[in-house]
């Protein structure tokens, strides 16, 4: 009975104040599209495949130019260029000697750069890896930018990989990310190498994203201070110094394995897709905003995901299937699964990415394809 009476006074006592549980961490609601086309919640059943494009070998990755008129395909040994519009074929870039692991265009168009994968040559000498920065009016190749880290060991796994590149908003500078623990930062007026940021101890970093405003830089790492729990951190930089700001960490006992990184588009949240799953964090506080795991007991889930993508507005989230060939479509407001784009013949999906405006979805396949989704 005392507890009783306890329990009914102390809510008596809560209405009569005002106060209230504090309300549990909601995600965000989208912001308005630009694009009249654009992918939304409420349109995706209307979603079709508006376009194939063949690059007739296992695409790697994918990206889009920030007008998404063109779109460029990482495939063993070459980046090939594809006017969106059409499908017509722009531009083919040769690397024979390079696996291409990452790309992304410069905010104005006008470059490409190209994240590639070290190896052991025939001569049994070691090949770092590197950033290579092509021209895309003319497909010729600016500069090369040397793997920051200096010993001469191929590292974890055996080899050196740029996991990620990424232009700063102004063009001025270039980050990119290896599995050594490295992110590099570089000046593009002169490819000098600004900072080497080293990751410990916040583990080995996957992927890097400028914040909006370029004052910024985060990274996310595959394991945090501790390996075994799998507890995910997210270091982030002031680019004008190198010193480091903060450091969010991740859910604990949480193995997220970060392959995808954005800032929502005014800078307040930094949004991870990995493995495992999907969460957002504020940037200020390193609160966590909302987060979607994965769910291996339901058989309606998918084990693992190769990519996550956010939409510009952040009202969508796709991620790309590892053991099959689908890419689910989920509503960021409240994590609602909203449609699952089949791939057939596809054991897995490469990498999935949203054009500029939020109006395509395009999506990496291993049987040599890039299929175009949209709404017509």
């Amino acid at each position: 009975m005392g507890k009783f009476r306890f329990i009914l006074l102390t809510a008596i006592l809560l209405a009569l104040t005002g106060c209230r549980p504090a309300p549990a961490p909601s995600c965000p609601t989208p912001i308005p599209p630009s694009s009249p086309r654009a992918i939304t919640p409420e349109n995706v059943a209307q979603l079709t495949e508006v376009r194939r494009l063949n690059a007739g070998e296992y695409v790697n990755r994918v990206a889009f130019d920030p007008q998404g008129d063109l779109l460029a395909a990482a495939i063993q040994g070459k980046v090939l260029l594809w006017q969106v519009s059409d499908g017509r074929m722009v531009r083919t870039l040769e690397m024979p000697d390079d696996e291409v692991w990452s790309l992304t265009f410069s905010p104005d168009g006008s470059l490409l750069a190209a994240g590639t994968k070290g190896y052991q040559g025939a001569d049994n000498k070691n090949r770092k890896s590197k950033v290579l920065i092509w021209k895309v009016a003319d497909g010729s190749l600016m500069r090369v930018l040397e793997d920051p880290t200096n010993e001469e060991s191929l590292g974890y796994m055996g080899y050196t990989t740029v996991t990620d590149v990424a232009f700063s908003p102004d063009g001025t500078l270039l980050a990119a990310v290896t599995r050594r623990g490295v992110v590099g930062l570089w000046r593009m007026a002169d490819g000098a190498l600004l900072h080497a940021f080293t990751l410990e101890p916040y583990g080995r970093p996957s992927v890097v994203a400028f914040s909006p405003d370029g004052r910024m830089l985060a990274a996310a790492s595959e394991f945090g201070q501790d390996p075994l729990l799998g507890n995910p951190t997210l270091p982030i930089w002031r680019v004008t110094d190198g010193s480091l700001l903060k450091a969010i960490k991740g859910p604990q006992r949480r193995t997220i394995f970060p392959h995808s990184l954005a800032f929502s588009p005014d800078g307040a949240l930094l949004g991870v897709g990995g493995l495992k799953g999907w969460y957002l964090w504020r940037v200020r506080s390193g609160a966590p905003v909302c987060m979607h795991w994965l769910r291996p007991d339901n058989p309606n889930e998918p084990l693992a995901m190769t990519s996550v993508a956010f939409d510009p507005h952040w009202g969508v989230v796709a991620g790309g299937m590892l053991y099959h060939g689908d890419v689910l479509l989920w509503r960021m407001a409240d994590e609602a699964r909203l449609r699952t784009l089949e791939h057939k013949g596809n054991d897995r999906i490469n990498w999935v990415i949203f054009s500029p405006d939020g109006s395509l979805l395009a999506v990496a396949l291993p049987d040599g394809t890039v299929r175009l989704w949209g709404v017509r």
